[in-house]
């Protein structure tokens, strides 16, 4: 019995298989828990070229662990397309890629199988191509090591507990998500500087008394959280300093767009040019605590631009 996996490499033409294998989904079961010893397998990819002979690349026989199959298949179908996608013999054809691994496993057994296969090849007047390959196993990449969070320099935040500052540093963590959300959620370019956002967010944590409060976590295990929550400290966070200033012109720009309902032509781009201009006179005067707050103060010069584009 064999196990063999099989997948198309697709060259633009018709599809040839070789008879008698099995599918993947008939091949391999649940692998078991420990590491099971090497099994021995080969490649092959069975084709028909444009003048109608039968071709056929296939590797030596070579061991891999047995719940290696569908990667080293898809690796297999890789390695042709790139070592043989652009050769004339391959040009309109489709190649049945298929790597076959003998059960009860063994190095000759696989030996006699692809044997086999090539001795029918040659027989029938295939062309066969040995291309040498042999499977290895990605090697795993270690996870980046996490940068460490810098709380702002505050001396409440210093003279912290190890556990109260913890807790501000995913807070921190948490104002950063944030913050890249409100920057995704326009189209006149980032609204704020995310590390000044994340630091004005934990002062405000710090400035708001937030305690230390018993929790679960999302498996219902005890867990300990900030109190007040985020999303009550966002909005009394101090966050002028943090807006990019320089994307807010165009932002009250758009807004004013919108609001001009009833103006067409030159008209409608005098109104929103309007609105961006008083809004941003009146964001010097006073600066917005967040963009929130500047989004209001556009609102408010609907009345004034009304009254000068007539």
């Amino acid at each position: 019995m064999n196990r063999t996996l099989r997948l198309a490499l697709v060259f633009p033409c018709a599809v040839a298989a070789l008879p008698g294998v099995t599918t993947a989904s008939d091949a391999i079961a649940s692998g078991p828990k420990t590491p099971a010893p090497p099994a021995y397998t080969f490649c092959y990819a069975y084709g028909t070229a444009k003048d109608g002979s039968p071709m056929t690349y296939y590797t030596g026989v070579f061991p891999v662990a047995p719940d290696a199959l569908n990667e080293m298949q898809a690796a297999y179908r890789r390695h042709l397309a790139g070592k043989y996608g652009s050769r004339p013999q391959l040009e309109g054809t489709t190649m049945d890629v298929n790597c076959v691994m003998p059960s009860p496993s063994s190095q000759s057994a696989a030996q006699q199988q692809m044997s086999n296969y090539l001795g029918n090849m040659r027989r029938g007047g295939g062309k066969v191509t040995e291309t040498g390959w042999q499977y290895s196993a990605p090697q795993a990449t270690p996870a980046p090591a996490a940068k460490p969070v810098s709380l702002p320099s505050d001396p409440r935040i210093a003279g912290a507990s190890p556990e109260m500052r913890s807790l501000l540093e995913g807070r921190k963590k948490d104002a950063g998500q944030m913050c890249l959300i409100a920057n995704g959620d326009t189209s006149a370019g980032p609204v704020y500087d995310c590390p000044c956002y994340e630091d004005r967010v934990v002062i405000a944590t710090v400035d708001e008394g937030s305690k230390i409060v018993q929790s679960v976590d999302d498996q219902k295990r005890p867990a300990n959280m900030l109190s007040p929550p985020i999303e009550l400290i966002v909005p009394k966070a101090d966050l002028h300093t943090c807006l990019n200033q320089a994307s807010l012109p165009k932002r009250a720009f758009t807004r004013g767009m919108q609001m001009a309902g009833r103006y067409t032509g030159q008209k409608r781009n005098q109104f929103a040019q309007c609105v961006s201009d008083s809004a941003m006179a009146a964001f010097k005067t006073r600066p917005s605590q967040n963009i929130q707050a500047f989004d209001n103060l556009v609102l408010n010069t609907y009345g004034e631009c009304s009254s000068r584009i007539q």
